[in-house]
């Protein structure tokens, strides 16, 4: 059996992807229009590891399906909010 190392990671990112967005930035970083686009970074990779941790013959496979939930969730969050997205002065 294998180590539940990519379940962990998928479940972390996952996490970090559907949080990241919503967090207070700093006034600086809020003058650059990217707030919208900071789930997608952690989201891909963690979609990507519960993928392969689900595909293989290793522990921890409730993290993992719960890591693909949450960074289904975060594409989902970083989707409605570059959509919502408009340029105001």
């Amino acid at each position: 059996m294998g180590s539940p190392a990519l379940s962990v990671l998928a479940l972390l990112l996952g996490i970090a992807g559907l949080v990241a967005p919503f967090l207070p930035f700093s006034n600086l970083i809020d003058r650059f229009p990217i707030r919208q686009y900071v789930a997608f970074p952690f989201a891909v990779p963690a979609l990507a590891l519960a993928i392969a941790a689900l595909a293989g013959n290793r522990r921890g496979k409730p993290a993992a399906a719960i890591g693909m939930i949450l960074a289904v969730l975060a594409l989902g969050v970083g989707a409605i909010m570059v959509y919502n997205y408009d340029i105001r002065p």
